[in-house]
């Protein structure tokens, strides 16, 4: 028999007809989002890799700056809510519960025989972190005694998408692709051409960098290994066929060892002259293409970096300005931009978005950039460039998702976070870590602050609308395009209030 939602009664029916099916619980989407965050009433060793825990095991272990020591996560637990749901109301306060995370603090040394770091001293303490509002059984917050809902945001999906700028390509007077591979936090990559159909790249929408660069800094570091992955190779004889077609790879003077043309000339009927003189016959050049597709060859003309550990230089000049770079340094940056968990994640959503969109087979638990990644967009852009393909309407709700309230407070979590990472490291290295214990490295405030801010005055948290039981269904299962990540009231145009199927 059925029973309702938020007392254990049953619900009788005295209709002649019976019911076909159960009535669906309308809050669930709230419910359940926010209890996958928590996770409260499930034992630590049995939690998911999910909200609250994949923040923690996300941002933990801290290291200090020498790796001798380290401050690990080991669980969280919630205490009981100091006020019931009734007294929050009437003495203005918040429905709330103190999350408390037990930390363990790892001293190493290092064998002066061996120089093999072994654990000295292991510490571990609970920490109070902050007071965690709960839900109540109705799906509200009570925050200050005012009852708050907070509505679910629809925002752009993570993954990749090929669009056109229509006002741009009138400028230019050519048509003005973008690709932009689009993370779920992390730095946004964009691929775009310019007048003079060269590809260029632009990190977090900074400075123009040649796309060939990225390629050489990621390991695809030789000329033919770019060509050959966009192009397919045939043989001809050297002839008057042979002029404007594109080098696969050097031709050498077999006598000589001279260099008679390099891979990506163009060849001109001055090289084919002196390839004959040099009596070869035959030459590997690209299958002819239109001058769209030719995009890649005009991108490695105008590159000047030789080698990987160049081409990641050249990046690090782009993205850094001023700084002296070293070879390490421009490593670090790279792998912290695309290739680094910690500040790079796709999602599951994102993995399958650009999966589906280019073809791959990449494991969905992959949520960082892969060099194929690289290499399909711009090939899909290429593509499209020539014609070929379709490109992506970014206003269309295929290329959105929905963010309800677990997932958005988990967003506001991972920012206090990373305030409080920064912290640590720092006081690791000034404060004796052998006498030092997790509650004095650990300033729980920014989280605390963080949650705060969102309850109180994020545009996702609205009081809720009481007019009557449908006016406050309605408000929680509300959609919003607006707030943190999403659109702007002033900026929002026609097409993305328009429907879109």
């Amino acid at each position: 028999m059925p029973k309702t939602f938020f007392d254990p009664r049953n619900r009788r029916s005295y209709n002649k007809l019976q019911e076909i099916m159960d009535i669906p619980n309308l809050m669930e989407i709230q419910k359940k989002s926010y209890n996958d965050f928590i996770q409260k009433d499930i034992l630590p060793e049995n939690r998911k890799n999910q909200g609250l825990q994949a923040v923690f095991q996300s941002v933990f272990p801290i290291y200090d700056f020498n790796n001798n020591s380290s401050l690990e996560f080991a669980g969280f637990s919630f205490g009981e809510p100091k006020y019931s749901v009734d007294e929050c109301r009437e003495r203005d306060m918040s429905f709330s519960a103190p999350l408390k995370v037990t930390l363990r603090l790892v001293v190493r040394e290092t064998d002066p025989e061996t120089k093999v770091k072994r654990i000295k001293d292991i510490k571990e303490q609970e920490v109070f972190f902050c007071e965690l509002p709960l839900m109540t059984s109705k799906g509200t917050f009570i925050i200050n005694g005012a009852e708050r809902v907070i509505v679910s945001q629809l925002h752009r999906s993570p993954g990749v998408s090929f669009d056109e700028d229509e006002t741009k390509g009138q400028t230019l007077g050519r048509r003005y692709l973008v690709a932009r591979i689009i993370p779920y936090w992390g730095s946004w990559l964009e691929f775009e051409y310019d007048a003079n159909n060269v590809v260029f790249i632009r990190i977090d929408r900074k400075r123009k960098i040649l796309a060939t660069t990225l390629l050489k800094a990621i390991g695809i570091s030789t000329q033919q290994k770019i060509l050959s992955m966009f192009y397919e190779t045939e043989t001809i004889p050297v002839n008057d066929q042979a002029v404007d077609r594109v080098l696969m790879d050097d031709v050498v003077d077999a006598g000589t060892g001279e260099v008679l043309a390099e891979c990506n000339t163009l060849l001109t009927e001055d090289h084919v002259k002196k390839i004959k003189a040099a009596k070869i016959n035959k030459v590997p050049v690209a299958v002819p293409g239109g001058d769209e597709l030719l995009s890649v060859h005009y991108t490695l003309a105008k590159d000047n970096t030789r080698s990987k550990n160049e081409a990641m230089i050249e990046i690090y000049r782009k993205m850094r300005p001023g700084d002296p770079p070293t070879v390490e340094s421009a490593a670090a940056l790279l792998e912290g931009l695309f290739f680094n968990p910690k500040r790079y994640n796709l999602s599951k959503v994102g993995r399958y978005k650009l999966n589906k969109r280019l073809g791959l087979t990449v494991p969905m638990d992959h949520t960082t950039l892969k060099k194929e990644d690289v290499v399909e967009v711009m090939k899909h852009l290429v593509k499209l460039n020539n014609l070929q393909g379709e490109k992506d309407d970014i206003d269309h709700l295929g290329n959105r998702r929905i963010r309800s309230s677990g997932e958005l407070l988990e967003n506001q979590f991972r920012i206090g976070l990373a305030r409080i990472e920064r912290a640590v490291k720092e006081r690791m290295s000034i404060l004796d870590i052998n006498t030092a214990m997790p509650s004095n490295l650990i300033n729980a405030k920014p989280v605390a602050a963080s949650v705060k801010e969102f309850f109180g005055s994020s545009q996702l948290s609205q009081f809720m609308d009481q007019t009557n039981p449908l006016a406050e269904l309605t408000h929680k299962r509300r959609l919003s395009a607006l707030g943190p990540g999403g659109l702007n009231r002033e900026r929002a145009g026609f097409e993305v209030r328009d429907v879109h199927h």
